[in-house]
């Protein structure tokens, strides 16, 4: 879980720097990390998803960030 928090953290500072493919890939990283770790229910992995929908929103993939959101 740690390590899902700190591919969050760089994923999050990658998308404030609009670089938002490798903002991405993190962040799908710390959502599988976060899940296996932790499972499907827990507070964070709902972060994590988070994450994800605000990248997918700000590539303009609106259905895609619904679904995760």
């Amino acid at each position: 879980p740690d390590y899902a928090t700190s591919l969050a953290t760089l994923a999050q500072l990658l998308a404030e720097t609009n670089r938002m493919v490798e903002a991405e890939s993190l962040q799908r990283q710390s959502l599988a990390i976060a899940e296996r770790s932790l499972g499907h229910d827990h507070p964070h992995v709902a972060i994590c998803l988070s994450n994800l929908a605000f990248v997918l929103r700000k590539t303009d993939r609106l259905p895609e960030a619904e679904a995760a959101a």
